[in-house]
C-alpha cells in the first residue's frame, strides 16, 4: 500500500478514534460525577477496585488478539480470504476459551475477595452504608465477573477492522453507545437511588449494553469483509497452528505479568489503606487514564500502517518512521504531563469539592507513572508490528517481582507517615521497577531487531524528552502560582489553562523546530491539509 494511503487510514482513523475517546472522557466525567453523588466515594472505590481486579483476568486472553491480528497483515494486504476466514475461525474458537477462562479465573477469586475488600476498610464512618456494601460484594463482583467475560464473546471481529485498517467504524458505534450507556445509566441512578440494589441494577444493564456493542461491531466487520462464511469451516495447517501458539505462549507471559502490574496499585492500596482511598485515587487516576487512552487511540490508528509498513519497508525507513512517532508522542507527553501538574488539582476542586483535593507531591508521582506508561508507546507499536513477541518475554516478570517487593516496602515505611505518603511510596515503586526493566530493555530489543542501530541514541532522546518536560512542568507550574486566587477558581483555571497551552507547546516548536522530526510532522500535516482540501473542492 502506498505510504499517502497509509497517511490517509492513519488520519482517518486517527480522527475517529480521538473522536471516540472524547466522547469518552465527557461521558465518563459525567458518569462518575452522577456515581460519587448518588452512590458516594465507597461504591466509586468497590467498582474501581473491582475494575482493576478483572484487568488482572484480561491475561486469559494470551496475546491472541496481539498475534492474530499481526498474521491478518500479510493476508489483508493480498487479499487472501480463505487465509483471513482461518485466522477468524482460530480466533473465534480462542476467544470462547478465553471468555470461559476469565468466569472461571474469576469465580475462583471468590474466596479471597474479603481479604482484598476487608469490611474494616469501606467506610468506617458509616456503619450502614458499610455493612450494606460488604452484604452486596459478592453479588457485585460476580456481576463484573459476567461482564469481563461477556466482553470478549464477537470482539474478536474487530481484529478484521484493525488489520484492514478501518478500526474507525468501530470507533463510530463506541461514540454511539458512549453517549446511549451514560444516558441510560444516569437515568437508572437517578431514578433508582435510593434502592439499596441499585448499583446491582446499574452493573446488569452495563452488561446487556456491551454484548450489544460487540454484536454491532461484529456485523459491521462482516459487512466489510465479505466471503468469509464460505470458509467458515477451514482450519489453519498445524504448522501455522505451531507458530502462533508459539506467539500466543510469549505473549502469554507478558500479558499475564503486565495485567497484574497494571492492577496491583489498586489491590495494594485496598488491601493497607481501604476502598475510600482506591475511590479518592481513582478521581486523578480517570483524568490521567483518559488522556492516556485519548492518546493510546492515536497510537491503534498507527499500529495496522506500522505493519503494514514492515511488512513492505526496511530498516531505515521504520527508523525515520518511528523517530517521527517518538518526537510526536513526546510532544503531546510533555504538553499533558505539564497540563497535569498544573491543573489536577484545580479541576478536581472546582468538579468534586475541596475535599477530595489531595497533596502536590502525590499529584506529581501519579504524573511522572503516568508519563512513564505512555512513553514507550512508540516502542512498543514497533515491537508488536514486527512481530517481535517471544524476544524479551521473561521481562514483565521482572518488573512484577520488583514491583510488588518494592511497593509493600515503600507502602509500609513511607505509609508511617500517613495514607497519602504510603500512596506515593506505591506509585514510586511501579516507576523505579518500570525504569529498571520495560523501558531499557523494551527499546533494546527493537533497535537490535528491527533498527540494527545501538540503543544508545534512543536513551538520549529518552533522556532530553523527559528533561525537557520537567522543565516545562516546572515552569508553567512556578507562573502558575503567580496567578492571583482571588480572582475566582474558574477565572483562575481558565489562565492556568492558557499557560499550559502556550509554554510547553512553544519550548517544543522553539527547540526542535530545526530537526528532521519535526519537518516530516509539517510534511504530513501538509499532505492531509491538501487532501481535504482537493475532497472539498471535489464536492463543490
Amino acid at each position: 500500500m502506498a505510504k499517502k494511503s497509509r497517511v490517509a487510514n492513519v488520519a482517518l482513523n486517527t480522527t475517529a478514534g480521538v473522536a471516540s475517546r472524547l466522547t469518552g472522557i465527557i461521558c465518563n466525567f459525567v458518569m462518575r460525577t452522577v456515581f460519587i453523588h448518588t452512590l458516594g466515594i465507597a461504591y466509586t472505590g468497590v467498582s474501581s477496585l473491582f475494575t482493576d481486579v478483572l484487568t488482572m483476568l484480561s491475561f486469559a486472553e494470551l496475546g491472541i488478539s496481539s498475534a492474530i491480528t499481526y498474521a491478518l497483515y500479510k493476508p489483508m494486504a493480498q487479499g487472501d480470504t480463505r487465509k483471513i476466514a482461518m485466522l477468524m475461525n482460530f480466533y473465534k474458537s480462542a476467544y470462547r476459551k478465553v471468555a470461559l477462562a476469565v468466569l472461571a479465573g474469576g469465580l475462583c477469586l471468590l474466596p479471597v475477595l474479603k481479604f482484598i475488600v476487608p469490611i474494616d476498610k469501606i467506610d468506617s464512618s458509616n456503619p450502614a452504608l458499610q455493612e450494606q456494601i460488604y452484604g452486596q460484594l459478592y453479588i457485585i463482583y460476580v456481576l463484573y465477573v459476567i461482564n469481563s467475560a461477556v466482553s470478549y464473546l464477537l470482539v474478536y471481529k474487530s481484529a478484521l477492522l484493525t488489520a484492514k485498517q478501518e478500526y474507525r467504524y468501530a470507533s463510530f458505534v463506541q461514540i454511539a453507545f458512549y453517549l446511549i450507556r451514560m444516558a441510560v445509566e444516569c437515568a437508572l441512578l437517578f431514578t433508582f437511588k435510593s434502592l439499596p440494589y441499585c448499583f446491582i441494577i446499574y452493573l446488569v444493564v452495563n452488561i446487556l449494553l456491551t454484548r450489544l456493542q460487540n454484536y454491532v461491531v461484529a456485523v459491521i466487520a462482516d459487512r466489510h469483509n465479505p466471503g468469509l462464511d464460505e470458509y467458515r469451516d477451514e482450519k489453519l495447517p498445524k504448522d501455522e497452528q505451531s507458530k502462533l501458539f508459539k506467539n500466543i505462549g510469549a505473549l502469554m507471559i507478558y500479558k499475564v505479568s503486565s495485567a497484574i502490574n497494571a492492577s496491583l496499585d489498586s489491590i495494594v492500596i485496598s488491601a493497607m489503606f481501604g476502598t475510600i482511598w482506591v475511590g479518592l485515587v481513582s478521581n486523578y487516576r480517570m483524568v490521567t487514564t483518559n488522556i492516556q487512552k485519548l492518546l493510546n487511540q492515536f497510537y491503534n490508528s498507527v499500529t495496522s500502517s506500522v505493519g503494514n509498513l514492515a511488512a513492505q519497508s526496511g530498516a531505515d525507513k521504520q527508523y525515520r518512521s518511528f523517530r517521527t512517532l517518538f518526537f510526536l508522542s513526546f510532544w503531546m507527553l510533555c504538553f499533558c504531563s505539564t497540563s497535569f501538574i498544573v491543573l489536577l488539582n484545580p479541576f478536581v476542586e472546582i468538579w468534586l469539592g475541596a475535599e477530595y483535593v489531595k497533596s502536590m507531591y502525590l499529584v506529581v508521582v501519579l504524573v511522572v507513572s503516568a508519563y512513564f506508561s505512555s512513553v514507550i508507546h512508540p516502542i512498543s507499536t514497533f515491537r508488536s508490528s514486527n512481530g517481535l513477541f517471544v524476544q524479551g518475554k521473561f521481562r514483565p516478570v521482572a518488573m512484577l517481582v520488583i514491583n510488588v517487593g518494592l511497593s509493600v516496602v515503600l507502602a509500609v515505611w513511607l505509609g508511617s507517615y500517613g495514607a497519602e505518603w504510603g500512596i506515593v511510596g506505591i506509585k514510586l515503586a511501579t516507576i523505579i521497577s518500570s525504569l529498571l526493566t520495560l523501558q531499557w530493555y523494551d527499546p533494546w530489543v527493537v533497535y537490535r531487531n528491527v533498527f540494527n542501530r545501538s540503543v544508545s541514541e534512543y536513551f538520549r532522546r529518552f533522556a532530553l524528552y523527559f528533561l525537557v518536560t520537567a522543565g516545562c512542568a516546572a515552569l508553567t507550574y512556578f507562573l502558575g502560582t503567580l496567578v492571583p486566587a482571588d480572582i475566582g477558581r474558574t477565572a483562575r483555571f481558565l489562565i492556568l489553562c492558557l499557560l499550559c497551552v502556550v509554554i510547553p507547546n512553544a519550548v517544543v516548536i522553539v527547540m526542535f523546530r530545526k530537526t528532521e522530526e519535526f519537518g516530516d510532522i509539517c510534511a504530513i500535516l501538509g499532505r492531509i491539509k491538501s487532501k481535504l482540501r482537493r475532497k472539498a473542492g471535489s464536492r463543490a
